[in-house]
């Protein structure tokens, strides 16, 4: 089965995960085992003498993996990403880090990871052989002394005065960070293109690895304190079997029930998707459709299709509870559902989805993230899609979330955005212009 040294070891600068002590002669050793097939040595020899004794991960931090291949085969240099066994099936792939959860790179990077943490059966572990190098969670981008973790060959064929040049520029160039993650530290990134800072982001809610339950717990509370407040909706739907979200946005508004958040947005947010659909989802995409579902972020509607009839009821019940103002939706696939919330009493609106629609509020939510003002509580569902928004850019500059550019759903935020619109938009004093102006007559 594949091994690998220990999380966190550094061999002139080589940073590894797994299990084993590491020899010191290690980069020599590595060096002898290139494109052409070891002469006269198996995959276990071969294995033998770039590893030590065998014992399990203890942090399991990604820093960085190596492991072996066996039963008689030689070894193949795959590159700085993964090696496999020549005569089964191998080939070679090198690559840096990406974004593309569906690409082979990140099939191999997955794979290669279980494979050292045990987690995939002996018979395909034990034909791999993997070498990743990488900064350790936690690590500073900007800290020189951290850079050598993913570049083993810093100073000699990657400079110095170079790396630390581009990693400067994107200190100040947002869009630059994901490329230079990806490409110069080897860090898998969530968007082509930065939107929105995921750190920023953590901001307007609880920690990131804060309990779920705590998580419900305080959502379901806020919940409670926000009951009669007026607000702004968002709807997006899901076409046929996918994901859809219903948002609901309020104001700012000073006052002792919100405890400490009264100056800020508030989110809440509901979600759902077809129950026959969740598994499979949730194994292709490697989605936590299932977990959600069972600690009540998400709700699974019985079929294999979108159960808009019992969207529209849960929206009605909220309608209930909360003083809906109007709800933003998009035309392209809402149909009946609208009509019939309207006959709720509802005020539903039309809302474009080009850039003269969404430009203004775009640039209001990326505003409202980065000033802190955004409260999302941490739902976890949220979280990932707006970890998954990739904008588009007109000639002008406005930007817009694409969905074909995202590399997942990104529902919920597009509900935000629609919700946003609605609430930015100047409110009338709901009085007619012929109760308070004269008529004119030609």
């Amino acid at each position: 089965m594949g091994s690998a040294v220990s999380p966190g070891d550094a061999v002139d600068g080589v940073a590894a995960l797994g299990a084993g002590p590491v020899r010191p002669d290690l980069p020599d050793a590595l060096e002898d085992i290139d494109d052409d097939a070891l002469p006269g040595e198996t995959g276990e020899e071969a294995a033998h003498s770039v590893r030590g004794p065998a014992r399990g991960l203890d942090d399991g931090r990604a820093a960085g993996a190596l492991g072996a291949a066996r039963h008689g085969q030689d070894l193949r240099l795959l590159g700085a990403g993964a090696w496999r066994p020549h005569g089964a099936g191998g080939g070679r792939s090198r690559a840096t880090g990406g974004h593309d959860r569906h690409s082979v790179c990140r099939q191999h990077h997955e794979f290669s990871i279980k494979a050292l943490e045990g987690s995939v059966p002996p018979e395909a572990a034990d034909s791999w052989f993997a070498y990743i190098a990488t900064l350790d969670p936690g690590d500073d981008r900007t800290d020189p002394t951290v850079w050598i973790k993913a570049n083993p060959s810093l100073g000699v064929t990657v400079k110095v005065e170079d790396l630390r040049r581009q990693i400067d520029e994107a200190r100040e160039m947002p869009a630059q960070q994901n490329a230079i993650r990806r490409l110069r530290l080897n860090e898998w990134t969530e968007q082509v293109t930065r939107w929105l800072d995921m750190t920023v982001w953590s901001d307007g809610g609880p920690p990131p690895d804060a309990d779920w339950q705590d998580v419900k717990a305080d959502l379901d509370d806020l919940e409670e304190r926000l009951a009669g407040r007026p607000c702004y909706g968002g709807l997006d739907l899901a076409r046929v079997n996918d994901l859809s979200a219903f948002v609901l946005l309020f104001p700012p508004g000073e006052d002792a029930p919100l405890r400490g958040i009264g100056d800020r947005w508030v989110v809440l947010a509901r979600f759902w998707v077809p129950e026959e659909d969740i598994l499979r989802r949730a194994r292709r995409d490697r989605v936590p459709y299932d977990v959600w579902r069972d600690q009540g972020f998400l709700t699974a509607t019985q079929g294999n299709a979108t159960d808009f009839a019992f969207i529209e009821q849960e929206i009605l019940d909220l309608a209930g509870r909360f003083d809906i103002q109007e709800i933003g939706y998009d035309r392209t696939f809402a149909g009946e559902i609208v009509a019939n919330l309207q006959d709720g009493n509802l005020q539903l609106v039309q809302f474009g989805q080009g850039f003269l629609s969404l430009a203004a509020p775009t640039a209001e939510l990326e505003r409202l993230v980065i000033s802190r003002s955004l409260w999302h509580g941490g739902h976890p569902v949220l979280r990932w899609n707006a970890a998954n928004v990739a904008v588009r850019q007109d000639p002008a500059g406005n930007l817009k979330p694409d969905k074909e550019r995202s590399r997942e759903r990104i529902d919920g935020i597009s509900a935000l955005v629609n919700a946003l619109g609605r609430a930015l938009l100047p409110k009338s004093n709901g009085r007619s212009a012929y109760e308070t102006q004269e008529i004119l007559i030609i």
